[in-house]
């Protein structure tokens, strides 16, 4: 069984697909929380505009981006990357994404303040 971080950045990069649409301006994430809804549970998750994230569970990490990759690096592990797809979704929406190896799927919802 992945742990929480494992199984929140496995599927997390689907989260900022979204916010991609801001021609990989991540800022809309910065000030508000995804909340991610997958077979275990809820996390919220706030991404932050140095580079680092944190969820509501405890966990920790940073986050990169380029014009074609969004990867996750939760402290003490591996990095987590998957395709950087541009959707145009925002506050309050929804949407759902599958890990790149697609074993875990999970609902995302950017909401509007942390």
């Amino acid at each position: 069984m992945k742990t929480l971080v494992t199984r929140v950045a496995a599927v997390a990069a689907g989260v900022f697909m979204s916010v991609a649409a801001y021609a990989n301006d991540f800022s809309l994430a910065f000030d508000n929380t995804l909340k991610v809804d997958d077979a275990n549970g809820t996390t919220l998750l706030y991404l932050n505009a140095d580079g680092s994230y944190t969820t509501d569970k405890g966990t920790a990490g940073k986050w990169t981006a380029s014009d074609t990759e969004f990867c996750f690096i939760p402290d003490g592990q591996a990095s987590m990357c998957s395709p950087l797809l541009v959707t145009d979704k925002g506050l309050g929406e929804s949407w759902t994404s599958t890990s790149s190896d697609g074993s875990m799927t999970a609902t995302f919802t950017l909401i509007a303040g942390r």
